[in-house]
């Protein structure tokens, strides 16, 4: 009829949201529990994930918060915790159906600007978008604008910041935020 074609169609987006996803050990951890060790012990980039995998590889958009850096580079800074991980595990992320990452997080430069750099250039490299502050992402999804924007630590400055990166993405045409 022309009242139901009149009627916007129903449009759904599933989207998975992971919270602390560190793909690294600090410095100081025991070597035998480590994150590192267990990868040298699996040999197998899907082992991480491997009980949420379905659940990934089913939704239209799987988001990680990425604690830490991808990076063979940088300087460690003066934290209690630093996390930097070898740029091949990004491919325990595309393994695992990971389409997006936040980097706006305490972690995000643990190892300085080189190694957060080095970061968005091996994620996005890999095909997964990266989101932090004003640095934001539009993608399509089921015919639906989806506009991606990641704030960490909500103060002064990150509320301009992300009163600029909300307005980025209702630019773009973001339809869902």
């Amino acid at each position: 009829s022309v009242e139901d074609a009149a009627k916007p169609s129903k449009q759904v987006v599933t989207i998975t949201a992971v919270g602390d996803c560190t793909l690294a050990t600090d410095d100081a951890a025991v070597a035998d529990d480590s994150f590192v060790s267990m990868v040298e012990e699996q040999d197998d980039y899907t082992y991480f994930f491997e009980n949420v995998a379905d659940i990934f590889e089913e939704d239209d958009l799987t988001i990680v918060n990425f604690e830490g850096t991808l990076s063979k580079r940088g300087t460690r800074q003066d934290k209690q915790f630093a996390f930097r991980g070898d740029p091949d595990y990004v491919e325990i992320l595309t393994s695992s159906s990971v389409e997006a990452a936040s980097l706006a997080n305490n972690h995000s430069s643990d190892y300085g600007k080189e190694s957060y750099d080095d970061t968005i250039k091996y994620l996005e490299d890999a095909g997964i978008a990266v989101v932090d502050g004003t640095k934001v992402e539009i993608m399509e999804i089921n015919g639906v604008t989806v506009g991606l924007v990641g704030i960490y630590a909500l103060n002064e400055t990150r509320a301009a910041e992300l009163d600029e990166a909300m307005e980025k993405v209702k630019k773009e045409g973001a339809e869902l935020i």
